[in-house]
């Protein structure tokens, strides 16, 4: 089995490129920061996961950090 990590950028100012990288993917990890919670472009970046119909795994990274309220990212 081969696997290719490919980390692309998470400002909306690069969704076209995003979008066109996401064409190739048969998978994706969105990682979410748990102290900055969901923002604007996580939502668009997921929605366009969906749309694409990308098999999506949601991780969510900094849960050890003080003052995070996990609630936020439901």
């Amino acid at each position: 089995v081969k696997c290719n990590i490919i980390d692309t950028p998470g400002h909306m100012d690069f969704i076209a490129e995003v979008e066109r990288t996401f064409k190739m993917l048969d998978g994706a990890v969105l990682i979410l920061s748990a102290k900055e919670g969901i923002q604007a472009q996580t939502k668009l970046l997921f929605n366009t996961l969906q749309k694409l119909q990308i098999p999506t795994i949601i991780f969510i990274n900094k849960i050890d950090r003080a003052g995070v309220n996990l609630e936020r990212l439901y």
